[in-house]
């Protein structure tokens, strides 16, 4: 029983680090896409995606410190579980952000 809750505790850990990463990952993509417009076609809009991006990058970040913290503690599984559930969300949001630009720049015949 030990060595399957030991497992357990490890499949969740591994579920919050690649939910993390890919978090990570998409967060890049968007601000390289986002950097790679021309001064001139940045609107408000992609300044508001990009605050957006930036505030969900903190939240990102304060998952990810909150289950480091926790680490060792009866709490860390619960962190961790919620944590990739957080992390999920802003992965669909920096998606969401990411195909408004990427559409965005193909209209208008860009990069």
């Amino acid at each position: 029983m030990d060595v399957a809750l030991a497992r357990i505790r490890d499949v969740i850990s591994d579920l919050f680090w690649l939910v993390a990463t890919a978090q990570v990952a998409i967060a890049i993509g968007l601000v390289v896409r986002l950097r790679r417009l021309r001064v001139r076609e940045v609107a408000d809009r992609h300044f508001a995606l990009a605050t957006g991006q930036r505030q969900d990058s903190w939240l990102a970040a304060a998952v990810v410190w909150a289950v480091i913290l926790g680490k060792g503690t009866e709490l860390h599984e619960p962190l961790c579980l919620v944590g990739s559930a957080v992390l999920g969300w802003l992965i669909l949001r920096s998606l969401r952000r990411l195909a408004i630009v990427i559409g965005w720049t193909h209209r208008r015949g860009g990069r």
